[in-house]
């Protein structure tokens, strides 16, 4: 019997060894969970207040690429500008998508599914990339369903994945694949 209760006492000790083991991980764990929360709320906040101070001189470039479209411009000098007020607009989008994080992470977020125009999206996307690549003697294209007429959020994001795709793939891949069907150059 002795060794019967030396034995229960031995793992009764191991128990409460294990149980003090489990309470300072528990302790500990929950120190890193407050400094990642803390952490994790400094960088909402840098986000929210970077993205203010982007958008006042992002919302004056477009101020003003709309007033320099409204002038006696020659076509080229209309393109650029155009393009200008079209790159501004999306950089604005997503300086305004930085400040959503914030919404996301207090669990305010709140997605609208309405249609789009995907194809307008897409064709004023590739005239960006068209440029750059025209600079560095690439050829930009992509592939566009003529039966797309207006697009929800989960086919647009298909389309994105497929569009980010057919970008990363080899020139040669892409005619096998004929993600460069419809060209623009």
């Amino acid at each position: 019997m002795t060794d019967k209760h030396t034995e229960q006492a031995y793992q009764v000790i191991q128990l409460q060894a294990t149980i003090e083991q489990l309470r300072q991980e528990n302790r500990r764990l929950q120190e890193k969970a407050r400094h990642a929360d803390s952490a994790n709320k400094a960088k909402s906040d840098f986000l929210a207040m970077i993205s203010h101070e982007i958008r006042t001189p992002m919302n004056g470039v477009i101020g003003l690429s709309e007033l320099l479209l409204g002038t006696g411009l020659e076509e080229r000098q209309k393109h650029f500008a155009e393009l200008i007020l079209a790159s501004a607009r999306n950089l604005l989008t997503l300086i305004n998508s930085l400040l959503d994080f914030s919404k996301i992470e207090a669990r305010k977020m709140i997605l609208d599914m309405d249609p789009f125009d995907l194809r307008a999206l897409l064709t004023e996307i590739m005239e960006l990339f068209i440029l750059s690549g025209r600079q560095k003697n690439l050829q930009v294209s992509a592939q566009i369903d003529l039966n797309c007429v207006l697009c929800t959020l989960e086919t647009a994001i298909v389309s994105a994945r497929y569009l980010s795709i057919c970008s990363a793939m080899p020139s040669s891949l892409l005619k096998r694949e004929r993600c460069n069907s419809s060209s623009r150059s």
